[in-house]
């Protein structure tokens, strides 16, 4: 009688990853069935994905005064200079609690296949209503009021969603 108490559980465990790579198999090509122990093959990849739809936004920055655009932003600029046109971002959720917008963006590499995903925020801000900032600056203590920067008649939600859109796109290059 074998003294090891683990000495079956060598084959259990060999069935066990025998079982998940015939279920992952399956995942990967469900059409050939069952495959054949070993690695993953370029012929049993699944097909890439098709390419996000590009964001609703709209294309223009809008009027005087209505914040900044996503088309415009610093990380559209990037993604073009680096990428041209090959690149695709959505916005997968858009989420408002409080006086804050969450969106969460995907951005998409078309020629890599590479995907980021990550969330931005902004401030839904109050139109006519300016903050009062207050700070110091080596030890000098200040107190301003500042322009919230809306311009009349605009929807202060439309601009928190821009700002949260270019914030999240800022994360997302800042990953590749």
């Amino acid at each position: 009688m074998d003294s090891n108490p683990f000495s079956g559980l060598g084959s259990a465990f060999d069935k066990l990853l025998a079982k998940d790579r015939d279920w992952f198999n399956e995942q990967l090509n469900p059409a050939a069935g069952r495959q054949t122990p070993g690695p993953v093959s370029a012929g049993r990849l699944p097909p890439a994905p098709a390419a996000p739809r590009p964001s609703t936004l709209p294309k223009t920055p809008g009027p005087a005064g209505a914040g900044p655009s996503v088309e415009t932003s610093a990380p559209v600029k990037f993604l073009e200079a680096r990428f041209g046109k090959d690149w695709r971002y959505e916005v997968a959720s858009r989420q408002r609690s409080g006086d804050e917008l969450v969106v969460l963006c995907k951005l998409t590499l078309a020629q890599d296949g590479v995907t980021r995903s990550q969330f931005g925020k902004a401030r839904v801000l109050k139109p006519g209503v300016p903050r009062q900032l207050a700070g110091t600056v080596d030890g000098i203590p200040f107190q301003m009021q500042v322009d919230q920067g809306l311009a009349p008649g605009q929807d202060p939600e439309e601009a928190a969603y821009r700002r949260a859109v270019i914030d999240a796109l800022s994360k997302c290059t800042e990953t590749l």
